[in-house]
């Protein structure tokens, strides 16, 4: 059995402080304990219910409104994972108007609630996709001080109201890219964003 071998069989039994402490023996072992099947063996271990929660929900607009583009509707109906969220109320923006957005997330399992993304100015607007762009980075709690640079994707997804100059939202989408690309890996990572 080689040395990588070995390590494989026991970094898995280790807890967080110790493989991340494993990640300053050497470059091999550094490369070796970045895999994400190790930490996602951790998380298993550490929050076994939420790790196993079968219902997060990948799009909660089962009939999109009348009147979206076809290439919004395509992106919608995409193999690719993303958290897609009806928008209750809905609400009417002027295309002049400068857009913020900030979305939260509470637990189920405690009163605690995680920032997704604080106060991130949507600056790309696709008018011939239905969407209004904007990214942050997500912010980890420090019990994980070797997780960063993940970032979220959120798209307000819209119509154009009747009216001119103005869009009506009545969805929202999360999108954690290469970070998160299943119903398990979003859990995983939701788990840990900063909870208070």
């Amino acid at each position: 059995m080689s040395c990588e071998e070995v390590l494989k069989v026991v970094f898995p039994l280790l807890d967080g402080i110790d493989l991340a402490a494993c990640m300053l023996v050497c470059k091999q072992w550094r490369h070796i304990a970045r895999d994400d099947y190790f930490w996602k063996c951790l998380r298993a271990k550490r929050w076994p219910s939420i790790c196993k929660r079968p219902n997060l929900p990948t799009s909660g607009i089962k009939i999109p409104p009348a009147g979206i583009c076809n290439m919004l509707e395509f992106h919608l109906e995409g193999p690719e994972y993303k958290m897609t969220l009806p928008v209750d109320p809905r609400f009417t923006v002027p295309w002049s108007q400068t857009l913020s957005v900030s979305v939260l997330v509470g637990r189920n399992d405690s009163n605690k609630v995680g920032c997704i993304i604080n106060k991130s100015l949507c600056d790309y607007i696709d008018r011939t996709a239905s969407r209004a762009l904007a990214f942050d980075y997500l912010d980890f709690s420090p019990y994980y001080p070797f997780i960063s640079g993940i970032w979220a994707w959120i798209s307000l997804l819209f119509v154009e109201d009747g009216t001119d100059g103005v869009i009506d939202v009545f969805g929202i989408e999360i999108d954690f890219c290469d970070a998160a690309s299943s119903k398990e890996e979003v859990l995983w990572l939701l788990d840990m964003i900063d909870w208070k």
